[in-house]
């Protein structure tokens, strides 16, 4: 670095007044994006030297490594890691297309310093909560449409605003879209068919309050891409949704009162079944694994919606941690509610449990 550079460096930290000591990174870096009148944003001033000298009047003591300090600052916003604010995907959308050019950060075209010059291969924080080839922009404002429309609610959704609820209304909207995204595997397309097509809007984000948002993710999306039904019985559909069959007479037969979100507000017999009580759970979220969760929404809700009685099986993880297998027929009931009958059928499984911890 020659002198006059470390001079120019040492007179751009010594100006930037503006900057507030001990301001927030996400406030400096956002007090450099320039929104346009038909809404969209230039982030190219969040990499100029003026910001940088911003952000770098703030740091107390100066980092040993101010560049590199200022990437991961930058980044770590980027990428909402570590629980921290993340941009407002608007503004994410093209900081990231300025940041995925290779070319040397502006800031630091200066010094001696590559920053910038192979581009960055991260994905922002709403991009990656989003589907592949679709519009983290589009989604984020159907969902403030979404919540705007629906009067109940007390959160509001904003532009920066990241909480539960947001991220609840994001993956229903997204939802709504994957059923059409070619680029999706089909049994991921199905299952978003099956979604929107047998859960109310609102029973499905009563659904994702109670197992989260992220319960339906990537994670899921690619073991149902890659599942072989073949190889594993649990994901057979004769197996997870048969014709019919019988209870065993000689057993108990347990019944579950659900709501349209899945949620349990009555029980009989579950206790002296199961040991455990059921009321106040989700009848989803304590399946043994979401893939399960996954298939029988894709082939037992059709025909329960078709037919009004639908007979399925299923692994339960109770709140104990302890695992069950149980023979269930559900029956569609006034109120738009659910009647399930259940009966253990463990006894009858005992292989096919050894592996449900396998089980994604």
């Amino acid at each position: 670095m020659n002198m006059d550079t470390q001079t120019e460096d040492k007179q751009l930290h010594s100006s930037a007044v503006l900057a507030q000591p001990k301001a927030r990174s996400y406030e400096i870096f956002m007090s450099f994006v320039k929104y346009h009148q038909n809404g969209e944003c230039d982030t190219t001033g969040m990499i100029s030297k003026t910001c940088y000298a911003a952000w770098l009047s703030t740091r107390v003591p100066v980092p040993k490594k101010p560049e590199e300090s200022f990437r991961r600052s930058l980044l770590g916003i980027l990428t909402g890691c570590d629980q921290r604010k993340p941009f407002p995907p608007k503004v994410e959308s093209s900081i990231l297309n300025v940041l995925r050019k290779k070319e040397i950060w502006p800031c630091f075209r200066d010094l001696d310093c590559k920053i910038g010059l192979r581009g960055i291969k991260n994905r922002g924080y709403h991009e990656s909560r989003i589907s592949p080839g679709m519009d983290p922009n589009r989604i984020h404002e159907e969902a403030i449409v979404l919540n705007n429309s629906r009067a109940h609610d007390t959160s509001m959704v904003t532009s920066g605003s990241i909480n539960n609820e947001y991220l609840i209304l994001l993956k229903s909207v997204e939802m709504a879209h994957l059923s059409s995204n070619e680029e999706m595997p089909i049994a991921v397309r199905r299952l978003a068919a099956s979604i929107t097509g047998n859960i109310l809007p609102d029973a499905f984000i009563g659904l994702l309050r109670s197992v989260g948002p992220d319960y339906f993710n990537g994670e899921l999306y690619r073991s149902l891409e890659l599942m072989d039904a073949e190889q594993d019985i649990r994901l057979q559909t004769a197996f997870l949704v048969p014709a019919a069959f019988e209870f065993d007479k000689m057993r108990n037969v347990g019944t579950l009162i659900l709501e349209r979100d899945f949620n349990i507000v009555d029980a009989n017999l579950d206790v002296q079944i199961l040991g455990e009580s059921l009321i106040s759970k989700n009848w989803i979220g304590i399946s043994a694994s979401r893939m399960q969760s996954a298939l029988l929404i894709i082939y037992e809700l059709p025909v329960l919606r078709q037919f009004g009685t639908a007979w399925s099986r299923k692994i339960v993880r109770l709140p104990s941690g302890l695992e069950k297998m149980l023979d269930i027929k559900t029956n569609l009931i006034p109120g738009n509610r659910m009647q399930v009958m259940f009966q253990d059928s463990s006894h009858l499984y005992a292989p096919i449990l050894n592996r449900a911890r396998n089980f994604v």
